[in-house]
């Protein structure tokens, strides 16, 4: 039975050490630059920006603008989850329940 009061505890440790670290996580950054395109996303998977640089501009070859835009969006969006990943292993190996999480 104390077991379970333990887990009862860790688990509320738990959920107000995710509500920090969301917080955190919505104040860190991470960018992405491919073809001339800039994306800067936070770690609450949010868009803070997109920069073009005058190489990135060319009206004939709208496409590549297009393609290197979504290129750049995915790749700060995944670096921003591998951020977000990395706390969250932080949180569990620090609370010693890295094994639940396969770590």
């Amino acid at each position: 039975m104390a077991n379970i009061f333990k887990m009862m505890k860790q688990v509320s440790s738990m959920r107000s050490e995710m509500k920090q670290i969301e917080k955190t996580l919505a104040q860190k950054k991470v960018d992405y630059s491919t073809g001339g395109v800039t994306v800067v996303a936070k770690g609450d998977m949010s868009i803070e920006s997109i920069k073009l640089g005058p190489d990135a501009i060319d009206p004939s070859r709208l496409d590549r603008l297009e393609k290197s835009l979504t290129n750049a969006v995915n790749g700060a969006l995944g670096n921003a989850k591998k951020l977000a990943g990395s706390e969250v292993t932080k949180l569990a190996g620090d609370m010693g329940i890295g094994d639940l999480l396969g770590e």
